[in-house]
């Protein structure tokens, strides 16, 4: 699985490499190449899922790359002995080094858990996962049974790695594509990160890791924390790492990122690409991210343009590209998407896994102080350098300020759908951006006083404090077990080859096949992750969920062949996927052979095809009350 999972992250990587080289000319600054990065990503996103909108996303992902080799050809013929290819001139060989090292490291940081183990609802992402690789957008949601329940969800993350599988003929695993998405992403970060130091002057190896492990590794400060309440980081937000393995996540840090490589080669006057979408992977870091802008604007009427006007109309343009994203993919705020009950509270510590804790006790004030010093050290030493009369350096610290304050106010004052534990969502973008924004100030600062007033300085100190204390409490928490455990304690899944999802071959083991479109299925309890993590599926599913969506453990026995009865059609038959070696102990399993027609699937099923009359019998000769969960 390894040369196979190589294979499919280099197709994946191919928008990347074609959108540097068809750019890459020997005038071209660090900043653009900054900007390239996550343009290339969020631009083949929304070619993928444009496509989708015609063919289901097993082919749109294989057609994807066909465009974008046609294009590049196309692109290289016209360009024939006029504008050759050229190395970019400011990336030299030190530069490229440090981004391919970095690139590196943090890919070796994603590998010490993204294999270890299974983290954030994988249970629930894995059925999606390849069931989205069958359907058309908009997508329905694989806990539906084929009834018309939306995926008003940022699922970009889910159809990122529903990508990866299609890039591998369907033969990943989408537990192993979860976790391989996450590890090209974090390598694209390191890169990320690696082009914004060099950007900024940070040419030494040392230094720009710094930054990259202040960003990658940012969190709450947990150092001083009772060890038995550090169960899941700090009380109301996790760190970055932690929350990079929910799907999304990571990719909404690259396209965080790469709107500050737009922001801050604005302030320094040179051109960059152009920022990436968020509409359907974070949705409350784009709204802060838009209010940061907005005030950018304000502050200075020609930030993104010859005048205000002209700032204005690329602002609007911007806007009008978000709302035509949500009418074409929806999300969870697009057309028909169900609507948010939003309302302000008390101010407290909200919580994450755990329950909301006012201001009025010291405990939710102390608790609130814990989860943000890493960010509140970093905006005080802004502050500080704020005083000093630079125009770049101001408006930067404005932008921070402008993303901080009103996420802090959102954590512990507002509440989206009656789930306090969403609110951490609120501080994500501050989290992301502020070692980027503070080794931008601090270069600043070195360029005007010198490395030694500046390095050494009250603000840098603050600096130094705030994301030092981050850095090390998630250090703590890899280095002391709690991350492990923790991963295994969430993995979710259970029954036959659950521990082997990583080397599983889908083609083999179920029979799995490009564009198969998902269909009604009950599965055997013993094997459901295995076949729903290769096979696109509608399943039944619990109803009790926090989210808009129904997400979660897919439901067994009675219960879930009731369910399933209730959606389908008198007239269409229900797919039961049972194992067929070692002899299955799940109950309905146990009753289909001999009632309904089967055929094998793949090495380790067989697919029955269960009319409404067999059903009927299968519940008939079910004890009652059955239900079988897990």
């Amino acid at each position: 699985m390894v040369v196979r999972s190589l294979l499919v992250a280099l197709v994946y990587l191919l928008p990347v490499g074609v959108v540097f080289a068809l750019r890459a000319r020997d005038e071209r600054t660090l900043w653009e190449m900054a900007g390239d990065m996550p343009f290339a990503v969020a631009a083949d996103m929304l070619l993928v899922l444009l496509l989708a909108r015609f063919m289901v996303l097993d082919v749109a992902a294989l057609a994807s790359r066909a465009l974008w080799l046609a294009g590049a050809g196309g692109a290289l013929w016209r360009r024939r002995g006029r504008r050759p290819l050229v190395w970019p001139g400011a990336l030299d060989a030190r530069a490229a080094l440090q981004v391919g090292v970095l690139a590196l490291l943090a890919l070796g940081l994603s590998l010490t858990l993204s294999r270890a183990c299974a983290v954030w609802a994988r249970a629930g992402h894995s059925p999606l996962v390849a069931s989205l690789g069958g359907q058309r957008c908009p997508y329905n949601n694989v806990y539906g049974a084929g009834a018309a329940t939306g995926l008003y969800y940022h699922f970009t993350g889910d159809v990122l790695a529903s990508m990866l599988r299609a890039f591998s003929g369907d033969a990943l695993h989408a537990s192993l594509a979860l976790s391989l998405a996450h590890d090209v992403l974090f390598a694209l970060l390191g890169a990320e990160l690696g082009l914004l130091a060099a950007a900024l002057g940070l040419r030494r190896l040392a230094p720009a890791a710094l930054v990259a492990g202040a960003t990658l590794l940012a969190g709450p400060v947990t150092l001083l924390r009772e060890s038995y309440r550090k169960v899941e980081s700090g009380y109301s937000i996790t760190n970055l790492f932690s929350l990079s393995f929910r799907p999304h996540e990571g990719l909404a840090f690259l396209l965080i990122l790469g709107v500050i490589a737009v922001v801050l080669a604005r302030l320094r006057d040179l051109r960059a690409g152009p920022i990436a979408v968020l509409a359907l992977t974070d949705e409350a870091s784009l709204a802060l991210l838009a209010v940061g802008l907005a005030v950018l604007w304000l502050a200075d009427g020609r930030m993104f343009g010859a005048d205000r006007r002209a700032g204005a109309l690329r602002l609007g343009a911007l806007a009008g590209l978000v709302v035509l994203t949500l009418l074409l993919f929806v999300g969870a705020l697009g057309r028909h998407a169900p609507g948010h009950a939003f309302a302000v509270v008390a101010p407290r510590s909200p919580g994450f896994l755990t329950s909301p804790i006012p201001f009025a006790m010291a405990d939710g004030r102390r608790l609130a102080l814990q989860d943000l010093w890493s960010v509140g050290l970093i905006g005080a030493a802004g502050l500080a350098l704020a005083l000093r009369p630079s125009r770049p350096l101001r408006l930067s610290v404005l932008f921070y300020g402008a993303i901080l304050v009103p996420g802090v106010l959102a954590l512990c004052c507002t509440e989206v759908d009656h789930a306090p534990a969403e609110s951490h969502r609120w501080v994500t973008a501050s989290f992301v951006i502020a070692p980027v924004l503070a080794a931008s100030w601090l270069a600043r600062a070195v360029e005007e006083r010198g490395a030694g007033p500046a390095l050494g300085g009250g603000a840098a100190l603050l600096v130094y404090l705030g994301c030092g204390l981050g850095i090390a409490s998630t250090v703590e928490w890899l280095a002391s077990g709690v991350a492990e455990r923790t991963c295994h304690r969430d993995q979710g899944f259970a029954g036959m080859a659950s521990e082997r999802f990583y080397d599983l071959d889908c083609r083999a083991s179920t029979g799995a096949r490009l564009a198969e479109r998902p269909r009604p299925s009950y599965l055997d309890a013993d094997g459901a992750y295995l076949y729903a993590g290769c096979r696109p599926t509608f399943l039944a599913g619990a109803t009790a969920s926090i989210h808009a969506v129904q997400v979660g453990k897919p439901l067994y026995g009675r219960a879930a062949l009731e369910d399933l009865g209730r959606r389908l059609p008198p007239a269409e038959t229900l797919a039961v996927a049972c194992l067929g070696a070692p002899a299955t102990s799940d109950a309905v399993c146990a009753l289909v052979p001999g009632r309904a027609a089967c055929a094998p699937a793949g090495a380790m099923f067989s697919v029955c095809e269960a009319s409404s009359e067999v059903r009927a019998q299968i519940l008939a000769a079910l004890p009652s009350p059955a239900g079988r969960g897990r």
